[in-house]
C-alpha cells in the first residue's frame, strides 16, 4: 500500500482505471486546484464518474506540496483528525 507514501509511482495509461500513488496524493496538496480531487481509494472510475478525477502531468507533480498553507480560525484542527471531527466537525461553525 503506497498510496500514502511520498513514492510517486506511476501507473501509466492504467490511472484512468486504477488509482495510482502519484493520483492519490494529489488530494492531499495544498494547492487549491487540487482540493476534492482523487479521493478513491482502488479505482479511478469512480473519480471520473464524480467529476472529481484530476491526472497530474509529470513536472507538476514534481512541484507539489502537501499539507495546509493556512486555516480558517473557525475548524478545529485536533478534532478534525478524529471520526467524529471527521463526520461532524467540518459542518459546525464556531
Amino acid at each position: 500500500n503506497l498510496r500514502h507514501s511520498h513514492v510517486p509511482m506511476s501507473f501509466g495509461i492504467f490511472e484512468y482505471l486504477f488509482v495510482s500513488p502519484r493520483m492519490h496524493q494529489i488530494h492531499h496538496s495544498s494547492h487549491s486546484k487540487h482540493f476534492g480531487k482523487n479521493l478513491g481509494v482502488a479505482l479511478a472510475i469512480w473519480d471520473q464518474i464524480l467529476g472529481t478525477f484530476y491526472r497530474p502531468s509529470q513536472s507538476e507533480f514534481k512541484n507539489i506540496q502537501f499539507g495546509l498553507k493556512s486555516s480558517p480560525k473557525n475548524i478545529d484542527h485536533q478534532n478534525a483528525t478524529t471520526l467524529k471531527g471527521a463526520l461532524i466537525g467540518s459542518f459546525v461553525q464556531k
